[in-house]
């Protein structure tokens, strides 16, 4: 079980690098929508942001570090931990980014999808893939089971 724990840690924690270095990339194009449409300067301003910003960065950076701990120390406890901790991670990006950009229209370029395909990765190991191999190992006999030894 504990090999297989972490095989999932190691592409977990390679997926949150490679978010992590996609965050920062211009992967967003951002307009301002307030209503301006009869002041004299009426213009749309467009321009280009990062994908995931520093919240992004802070979020790949959290994932990389339950990752390694649970490559570290394979064990059950640490699996829900990063089960849990993912998409409560991904829920708070998404809250302050939904704080941060209220009041601008945003659609993703290609690194913006590629980012956001990453993160999809990311939660689908946390919510599908690591709940799924826990099961599995503790049904098929794989994880440790307590014994009875008589004399």
């Amino acid at each position: 079980m504990s090999g297989k724990l972490r095989g999932i840690a190691m592409i977990a924690g390679l997926l949150a690098v490679g978010m992590g270095a996609v965050a920062v990339m211009p992967g967003r194009l951002v307009m301002y929508r307030g209503f301006r449409l009869f002041a004299d300067d009426y213009v749309h301003d467009f321009s280009t942001i990062s994908a995931g910003g520093l919240i992004g960065a802070l979020h790949a950076a959290a994932l990389a570090v339950l990752a390694f701990r649970l490559w570290h120390k394979p064990t059950t406890e640490r699996a829900w931990w990063f089960v849990v901790a993912a998409p409560v991670l991904e829920l708070l990006v998404r809250v302050i980014d939904a704080v941060i950009w209220r009041g601008y229209a945003r659609w993703p370029n290609v690194t913006g999808r590629i980012y956001d395909g990453l993160v999809l990765t990311e939660l689908a190991i946390a919510i599908v893939v690591l709940p799924l191999a826990l099961y599995l190992g503790r049904r098929t006999g794989d994880a440790p089971q307590a014994r009875v030894v008589s004399d």
